[in-house]
Order: C-alpha cells, then structure tokens, then sequence
C-alpha cells in the first residue's frame, strides 16, 4: 500500500519519534507552512501546497501548487485529496494538532474523508495518536502509558465490542453526544475493536504524568 506523510503547519513543540515514523519510499506532502515542520524533521518534501498566507514566501526545492486563499478546502484536505489522487492508501498526518481547535477539528474530519474513501489514516502528535473506522474490527497495540478513547463520530456507533481492555463493551451502541468510550485502558498485547454499523474516532492519548 502506498504511504502518504502529511506536514501541516500547526505548531509542533515536540518532534519525538516523528521522524522515525516517516519510512523511505513515502510520499511526504507539505500542506503550506508544513515546510518548516519538513526542515525541522529533515526530510524532502516531494510536494508542497496551499495558499500560503502563513508564509512569507512560496517555497521552493519542490513541485510547488498554489491555491487562492479563499476556497472550500483547507491546506490539509487539499494534501489528503492529492495523496489519494495519487493512489495512497495510508496516511500520516503530523503537525495537524495544536494551535487553533477550529484546524484540529478540521483536521479530525479529514481522517473522516480518508475513512470514507477506502483509506486507513492517522493523525499524530507525541502524545496522541487518532484514527477512524467504519463498520470493520482492528486491533490496536498496547502502548505503556497511554489511555484508549472511543467516540462515535456518526450520530450512533452500533455493535460496538471491545475486547482486551478494563472496561469491555459488547455489542453496545455508542451516542455521538454521550462520551462513554473515554479513558479505557489496554491490559493486554493489543485490543480488539469492532463496530457494526458507523463511524467511531479511535484516540490513544499519553498520560500527563508518564514521560
């Protein structure tokens, strides 16, 4: 499956272990201001885009699209449409949280889009790790210091079991407004997840104590 790395332009105080995620042979789209995460991570962009208002100037070293500033997509969406335009299946988006909630939350439903259209999407950051499933069961590794969350991003999740954790659920349905898949916990090598019938945000979050 072709791998597609996203760098958006959100501030990233904390490069750790980004740079190993990115493997040789990726597809690493600079949304705008993403180049200067591509710098600090040192890594060749093999497309840059955006309308780049939060540039001083367009940047080069790279095939280069420009947008106007007034359009329908953001830069990150415009960089997920082209990676799946060029045949990606996998995506990796960094340098996506932080910053202004409203480019987060735009950010979260782009993993909604890749979802939607056949691909497997992730979005993170050092102490954050999010993706979304639709009607499927995954299996999530357990990471040491890390809490699993699940939401439902469709207005229910149904058939909803979770296997593998502190508090397991069976065959329940969870509610868009009600945020009972907060704060689980991963005991043994990998949870198994499975929803029936909707979209559910997947998140495993860092504890503020752990290092």
């Amino acid at each position: 499956m072709k791998r597609c790395v996203i760098l958006s332009a959100a501030p990233v105080w904390n490069t750790r272990g980004m740079r190993e995620l990115i493997e040789e042979g990726d597809m690493i789209i600079c949304a705008d201001g993403g180049v200067k995460l591509a710098e600090k991570l040192g890594v060749r962009p093999s497309l840059i885009l955006g309308d780049f208002d939060s540039l001083d100037e367009v940047p080069h070293g790279a095939p280069v699209m420009t947008y106007q500033v007034e359009k329908d997509d953001t830069d990150t969406m415009l960089a997920v449409k082209q990676g799946i335009a060029y045949g990606c299946g996998y995506f990796l988006l960094l340098g996506c949280t932080g910053g202004g909630f409203d480019h987060t939350y735009a950010n979260i439903q782009a993993l909604c889009y890749l979802t939607n259209h056949g691909c497997e999407g992730y979005l993170m950051d050092a102490d954050n790790i999010a993706t979304m499933i639709t009607n499927t069961t995954v299996e999530v590794k357990r990471q040491p210091g890390f809490k699993l969350s699940l939401f439902a991003y469709s207005e229910r999740c149904e058939g909803v079991t979770i296997r593998g954790v502190k508090y397991p659920l069976t065959d329940y349905t969870l509610l868009h407004s009600f945020p009972l898949g907060a704060r689980n916990e991963i005991l043994e090598e990998k949870a198994e997840i499975t929803v029936k019938k909707g979209t559910l945000l997947i998140v495993l979050s860092r504890e503020a104590n752990t290092i």
